[in-house]
């Protein structure tokens, strides 16, 4: 079997999309990832942050792992098998595109997310490469209030 029709096989038996008439989606002809290929998002935080724990790849490849991991939860379910995992469509734009996210607030006032220790130690993120500008704005608001009040 060629590398080709092993993943149509594959893409025919994972989870995915539905169509309205309950059968599967047939599988695109190309690739979401093929839109956007050699771009690497460079974010300050991401040795540290666990915000975007694919930052370090290619976007490319951080799309076709999210879609892997997809196929892979849903391949679980016999119920899903005629399931099509379609590519997953990119942020537009690339980065800033994050307008909803769950900030922590240190006791010493960092206003970012826990750190990839799995430990509840807060990472600011004051150069966050995915947040919207209006939620940086927001933060880095508070941010300041905090670090004015010595919080």
């Amino acid at each position: 079997m060629s590398s080709d029709s092993a993943m149509n096989e594959h893409e025919s038996t994972a989870g995915g999309g539905r169509s309205d008439v309950g059968g599967a989606l047939p599988a695109p002809e190309t690739s979401t990832c093929e839109a956007v290929p050699g771009v690497v998002v460079d974010c300050p935080h991401a040795t540290t942050c666990a915000g975007c724990p694919l930052i370090e790849l290619d976007y490319a490849k951080q799309l076709a792992s999210t879609r892997g991991r997809v196929a892979g939860a849903a391949a679980h379910y016999p119920s899903l098998e005629s399931i099509v995992t379609l590519p997953v469509a990119p942020a537009e734009p690339v980065v800033g595109y994050r307008g909803r996210a769950k900030l922590v607030i240190s006791p010493a006032g960092a206003i970012g997310l826990y750190d990839r220790s799995g430990h509840h130690d807060v990472v600011d993120i004051p150069g966050c490469k995915v947040l919207a500008p209006a939620l940086a704005d927001v933060a880095s608001g508070h941010r300041s209030a905090c670090h004015l009040n010595d919080i």
